[in-house]
């Protein structure tokens, strides 16, 4: 039963960046559910505490891995940000014509390195906020 939620959601976090959060929320709840599997058959229900934690580890490794796909992203945009300054640093002498292209072109490029930041951001926010709630929840 748990093993193929945890498929199920496995498809859905790879569709968005929302997705992560849904994995964050997902692995949280593996998290209590094992514990309160280990409370309450003291130990004796091996198979489910057994199942519970294949999934987490599961999980986990796929959030990992989409935390460092995300930081391979900024790396390249990192790059193209440093290209882009280059760039705009050696071709101060062109023609206005030529400057003007580039500068379009170096405008399209800022617009959508600010739609992805804007997009991650938003992302971190809400990562952030799910981490309030997860504290919350462990206050008695």
């Amino acid at each position: 039963m748990v093993s193929s939620n945890s498929s199920n959601n496995n498809g859905k976090s790879n569709s968005t960046n929302s997705g992560e959060l849904n994995l964050n929320e997902w692995i949280k709840n593996l998290k209590s559910k094992r514990l309160f599997k280990k409370r309450v058959s003291r130990g004796c229900d091996l198979r489910s505490i057994a199942i519970l934690q294949n999934s987490l580890l599961k999980n986990q490794k796929i959030l990992h891995q989409k935390q460092k796909e995300r930081s391979e992203k900024w790396l390249k945009m990192k790059k193209i940000l440093e290209e882009s300054k280059k760039n705009c640093d050696s071709n101060e002498n062109k023609e206005d014509n030529n400057y003007n292209l580039e500068n379009l072109e170096r405008e399209q490029r800022r617009n959508e390195i600010r739609m992805i930041w804007k997009e991650d951001l938003s992302d971190i926010e809400s990562f952030m906020n799910s981490l309030d709630s997860i504290k919350t929840t462990l206050v008695r």
